[in-house]
C-alpha cells in the first residue's frame, strides 16, 4: 500500500477507526455480558458489512452474493474456529462470563482492513466499483468478518441456554 493512499487517508476514518480498536482491545480482558449485548456486536457487525458492500457496489447481484456466500461459509464452517472457549453462564447473575480474547480484535480489524482496502481502491480506481471479480472478493471478505462475528455471538448465545435453569430450593 503506498504511503500517499495511508497520507490522504480522511481524519474521520481514523476517529471511526480508533474507537473500534478501543473496544478490541477491551474484548482481551475477562468480562460478565448480558444477552442482550451478546447479540448486538454480532448485528452490529452483519450491518456494518452489508452497508459496506451497499456503499461500495451498491446492489449489484455479483457483491451481494458474495457477501451471502461469506456469511454462509462462516456460520458453515468456521463455528468452532470462532468459539468462546471457557465462556459459561451464570444463572445467578444472568450473565454470560466470557474470557478474554484477542479474536473480536483481530475481527474487528480485519473487517476496517476490509472496508479500508476497498475503498482506498475504489479512490484510486472508480471504474473498480463496476468489477464484477472485485466486487466480489471485497464482499466476500465483508460477509466473511461478518459472518464470523454472528457465529461468535450464537454460540454465546447457546452457551447460554444450553445451561441448566436454576434450582428453587
Amino acid at each position: 500500500m503506498s504511503i500517499a493512499i495511508v497520507q490522504h487517508t480522511p481524519a474521520w476514518v481514523w476517529s471511526v477507526f480508533a474507537p473500534l480498536l478501543a473496544f478490541g482491545l477491551s474484548q482481551t480482558r475477562p468480562r460478565r455480558m448480558g444477552l442482550l449485548r451478546v447479540t448486538i456486536l454480532p448485528l452490529m457487525m452483519i450491518a456494518l458489512s452489508l452497508s459496506g458492500v451497499f456503499r461500495a457496489f451498491g446492489h449489484a447481484p455479483l457483491a451481494l452474493a458474495g457477501r451471502a456466500a461469506g456469511v454462509g461459509v462462516a456460520l458453515t464452517f468456521a463455528r468452532g474456529l470462532v468459539e468462546a472457549r471457557g465462556a459459561r453462564w451464570l444463572p445467578a447473575t444472568g450473565t454470560l462470563h466470557v474470557p478474554g480474547s484477542w479474536l473480536p480484535l483481530a475481527l474487528i480489524v480485519g473487517l476496517a482492513a476490509v472496508e479500508y482496502v476497498a475503498g482506498a481502491s475504489l479512490g484510486v480506481q472508480p471504474s473498480l466499483a463496476t468489477d464484477p471479480g472485485f466486487a466480489g472478493l471485497c464482499s466476500l471478505g465483508y460477509g466473511s468478518f461478518g459472518g464470523l462475528f454472528l457465529a461468535r455471538g450464537w454460540g454465546l448465545r447457546r452457551r447460554a441456554k444450553r445451561s441448566p435453569a436454576p434450582r428453587v430450593a
